[in-house]
């Protein structure tokens, strides 16, 4: 019997990567006169390296118009990391992002009289991203807020 399910946020409930989080770096370096932009498929190469910020950093290494100077380019990979940030959290507040079907479909498909809970249903996102996002992708694609967004 199921006690609880358990969803990954990035890339699984919601294509976040592609369709958020690239997009919304893209939005930061116009929004800041950088003319970068990074298409699906350069982000798909930078996701090998953990966290935006780290990212930056990564994509800056290899860019001849990047600072030169490490401490400026970490203020700029601060500066536009922040600017990503509050650029996501609008795109999602405003357009939302579409729900991997599958995932919507299973999370249907649990029935609360299957399982041993409290509440109508268990949901948790085990996530190193910020609660209130996983918290977004869980309510959009189940139709019911988490019991839980843990960071890990």
């Amino acid at each position: 019997m199921l006690k609880a399910v358990l969803w990954d946020v990035d890339g699984t409930i919601a294509e976040t990567e592609r369709d958020g989080h690239r997009v919304a770096f893209n939005e930061a370096f116009e929004a800041h006169g950088i003319p970068w932009r990074w298409s699906a498929e350069h982000y798909g190469e930078l996701l090998v390296v953990a966290g935006g910020r780290e990212r930056l950093l990564h994509d800056m290494a290899s860019r001849p118009d990047a600072p030169a100077d490490s401490a400026a380019r970490e203020a700029l990979a601060r500066t536009l990391h922040a600017a990503k940030n509050v650029a996501y959290a609008a795109r999602l507040a405003q357009e939302g992002l579409r729900f991997a079907p599958a995932c919507a479909r299973c999370s249907r498909s649990v029935a609360p009289a299957a399982c041993r809970w409290r509440s109508p249903r268990p949901l948790a996102a085990p996530t190193s991203t910020r609660s209130s996002r996983s918290t977004w992708a869980l309510r959009g694609a189940t139709g019911s807020p988490p019991s839980s967004a843990a960071r890990t």
